[in-house]
């Protein structure tokens, strides 16, 4: 008898210290009063905006590690990614091999990409996936995190047309309606500019998101984001999908890494997406 008290201690403390992690974490990140947070458990977080700067690894650890007190059932990371080479015979690249991380290998989901296979604009280019660090900064993350979960890599070129964007986005809205599937858009957001300009950039970038405003994301250049075409599709999808709730873990700079490097900054998001 004693011993199984002992156990629903153990439970209970684990429990409750689980749940302490997670109010902390959203708590001291509520930087923002324009932003809906989702720290309530009937949130259901579906997708997410990451970084890929080996930079902002701490952010990116704290992105995955906090996503797994939140869902632990995530089966399937479908990862957007800007083609930073912009290379390849389609708008839209991925790749069929697992990956190899120093954590063990990484699965591609072949099921889930055989329900996007037939856009003549997404091909399998693996000479020029595997390059790209969009993609490959993010599967040391998801090994430690989720060790079973697998990957269906999708980099985004600048040919890619908005119609087929919609069309994709529309896709991914019927894949998301498995709770299993989280969609990452790997994004790094100003680029190269001094941080008070980055700052009134990122503003200008955050206003066009919580609005949907996707004429004015086209617009942007690598000032604001690195890749307005996988930002087009992922804020379509999540619009679709009704994941207007959102989190906002982190948003930095690469002057919060670099003590007094104030020019030429990188900036970053760490944002959730729930219903």
């Amino acid at each position: 008898m004693k011993n199984s008290w002992k156990i629903i201690l153990i439970i209970g403390v684990a429990a409750a210290i689980t749940a302490a992690a997670f109010w902390f974490v959203c708590y001291e990140n509520k930087s923002n009063p324009d932003i809906s947070f989702c720290c309530d458990s009937k949130t259901m977080m579906t997708s997410g905006i990451a970084p890929h700067h080996d930079l902002a690894s701490s952010m990116i650890d704290e992105f995955y590690q906090t996503l797994n007190l939140k869902n632990k059932k995530i089966e399937t990371f479908i990862i957007l990614s800007p083609n930073h080479a912009n290379i390849g015979n389609t708008p839209v690249i991925t790749s069929l091999v697992d990956r190899q991380t120093a954590q063990g290998a990484v699965d591609v989901d072949t099921e889930l990409f055989g329900r996007l296979k037939s856009f003549g604009f997404v091909g399998v280019d693996e000479k020029n996936i595997v390059v790209e660090h969009g993609v490959a900064v993010h599967l040391p993350f998801i090994k430690k995190y989720f060790p079973d979960a697998r990957v269906v890599p999708l980099a985004f070129s600048t040919k890619i047309k908005t119609a087929e964007s919609f069309e994709l986005a529309q896709a991914l809205k019927k894949i998301l309606e498995d709770e299993n599937v989280f969609l990452l858009a790997s994004l790094d957001f100003s680029h190269y500019l001094s941080l008070t300009t980055a700052q009134a950039k990122d503003a200008e970038t955050m206003a066009a998101m919580k609005n949907f405003d996707y004429e004015k994301i086209a617009s942007f250049g690598s000032d604001n984001v690195d890749s307005p075409q996988a930002l087009i599709i992922f804020l379509r999808a999540m619009e679709l999908s009704g994941a207007k709730n959102i989190t906002e873990l982190a948003h930095k700079s690469s002057s919060d890494f670099l003590a007094g490097a104030v020019e030429n900054v990188t900036s970053y998001f760490c944002w959730w997406f729930g219903r």
